[in-house]
């Protein structure tokens, strides 16, 4: 049975067994886990794979990148997958795929084949398990209980930034980075066992006029903001997180293990931050979007503060609070999605979402290099990503009051294509007020 029976059809929500849902929670918090881990763990290969290949730093540097770009860049490719063919398939599959890809890095003679097989075949892996896990949650839950079920499915990223570094130096130094990838890609086949937890719920038809609601999204400039707008935050936060353990260093002399204490801090707030903010998120008297504003502007004025305070305990007080803070970006954003478009679309959006963040995290490398290079300083990286946060909140402050004081109707509940029905007539209007056009 598959999730959608054909291209004209669409999931519905909290229509399964309820209680299977939490099994698709555990199945996405290990494969998010999984992916995740090691992909924000590939700096842990750099310095050997430098040695072994005798490439240059910038060389090297690319296969990691390269990972992460084509873990986001192919997003609406992978959403439109998992939509088409069904999340179980895609999810075992993508299983497939990573695993081969880290068993043949542990094989390749040259670091452009490396990029290949690590860089890309790895990282297309794991964008369709992304895209796939971080959205199917939402179809098995209803509204009161999908931001706590969001926010423990998506913290498995957050785990896996602070867990996966251990295993992966241990099994570097027991084995060789050879070795280590070999065992990666045997655990990675887990997740063809996630994939087949995946039940389906019962599905319905979709007309030919509603299969035109993803494309006239793209024409709101209020969802194109909201796009944007995640650019700009992971831009900031890739230049913040390539930045802190040196800045740390900077202000208190500490040693470089104590400042890279830093980032495990971020790691395990982040990883609470997404299972609280997913379950306040959920709740019915709370606004989601003001939640998600309020935390990126408290976390943009923390990073003001940053470069100012000399003291190593109160320094990595801050990160705990940056780690929180920014954790609305993976708990809050399939719920806001959700509320504007309906989560028959929250495929096509929450692949178009994972495109703008591999934008934001391309650009964040270069971006931090040229802030230092010509600052000289790394408080600037500080400033700049408090910057960007504060605007971030800015640019979402119109279609925030919109919704806010006039509650908008979703696209998904109006059918395209009738003229002048009362129906339509509210459409027509809420076109001016709210992200559906």
């Amino acid at each position: 049975m598959k999730l959608i029976e054909d291209e004209n059809s669409t999931p519905e929500r909290g229509r399964c067994q309820p209680h299977w849902g939490w099994m698709v929670v555990l199945a996405s918090f290990v494969g998010i886990f999984l992916s995740l881990g090691i992909n924000y763990s590939s700096g842990l290969y750099y310095v050997q794979w430098k040695e072994h290949f005798g490439a240059s730093s910038a060389l090297t540097s690319w296969i990691g990148s390269l990972q992460i770009g084509v873990l986001c860049f192919p997003g609406p490719l992978g959403s439109y997958l998992s939509e088409r063919f069904g999340y179980r398939k895609m999810v075992i599959i993508s299983g497939l795929i990573s695993s081969a890809g880290l068993v043949a890095s542990a094989y390749v003679n040259n670091i452009y084949a490396m990029m290949v097989t690590y860089g890309a075949v790895t990282g297309f892996g794991f964008c369709i398990l992304f895209a796939s896990m971080a959205t199917a949650t939402m179809h098995f839950f209803p509204p009161q209980s999908a931001g706590l079920a969001v926010g423990i499915a998506v913290s498995g990223g957050g785990c896996g930034s602070f867990l996966m570094p251990i295993l992966m130096e241990y099994l570097i130094m027991r084995y060789g980075w050879e070795g280590s990838l070999l065992i990666l890609g045997g655990l990675v086949l887990n997740v063809c066992a996630c994939g087949a937890l995946l039940r389906t719920p019962p599905t319905k038809r979709k007309n030919d006029k509603k299969k035109k609601t993803n494309f006239k999204l793209l024409k709101n400039w209020n969802l194109s903001l909201f796009l944007l707008h995640q650019i700009l935050f992971t831009t900031a936060v890739s230049v913040v997180y390539i930045h802190i353990t040196a800045m740390i260093e900077s202000l208190t002399g500490v040693s470089r293990t104590k400042s890279s204490l830093s980032l495990t801090v971020i790691g395990i707030t982040n990883f609470s931050g997404r299972i609280i903010h997913g379950a306040i998120g959920g709740l019915k008297t709370v606004n989601v979007m003001s939640q998600y504003l309020t935390s990126y502007a408290v976390c943009g004025c923390a990073l003001f503060i940053f470069p100012h305070v000399p003291y190593y305990p109160a320094l990595l007080f801050i990160c705990g609070v940056f780690g929180f803070l920014t954790a609305p970006y993976a708990a809050l954003t399939q719920l806001i999605i959700v509320e504007y478009v309906g989560v028959e679309n929250l495929n096509f959006i929450y692949g178009l979402f994972l495109f703008c963040c591999g934008v934001g995290l391309m650009v964040g490398a270069p971006v931090a290099g040229v802030l230092y290079d010509v600052t000289q300083d790394y408080s600037t990286s500080m400033y700049f990503g408090g910057a960007c946060l504060i605007v971030c909140v800015l640019m979402m402050l119109k279609p925030w009051v919109q919704a806010t004081c006039a509650p908008i109707e979703r696209l998904d509940e109006v059918e395209l294509g009738e003229q002048n029905t009362p129906e339509v007539e509210k459409q027509l209007v809420n076109e001016q007020n709210g992200f559906i056009t």
